[in-house]
């Protein structure tokens, strides 16, 4: 076993994953809202699906940015998450 500590992130390819992350995510909102929407009656459901995934994918990438940034200050202070990594032969 070895045992590593995350005591820095690169905040921008953080960002990237978020971005990646939430989009996918905003995607699932606006399908589901879109589905609703028909139920309801509403004629502008299908905008969900093109809405949400930009604007969860914007919200992903302004939080990872800020989130990447505390972590380095607070990994400075306390240091860095631990993570065990087992070595398959």
């Amino acid at each position: 076993m070895v045992m590593v500590e995350l005591k820095k992130i690169d905040i921008l390819s953080f960002a990237k994953l978020m971005v990646v992350i939430y989009g996918i995510i905003g995607l699932l909102f606006g399908i589901f809202y879109a589905i609703f929407s028909i139920f309801s009656g509403s004629t502008f459901g299908f905008f969900g699906i093109i809405i949400f995934p930009i604007l969860y994918g914007l919200s992903g990438f302004v939080l990872g940015l800020i989130t990447g940034f505390f972590h380095n200050v607070v990994a400075k202070w306390i240091g860095g998450m631990k993570f065990d990594f087992e070595e398959k032969e």
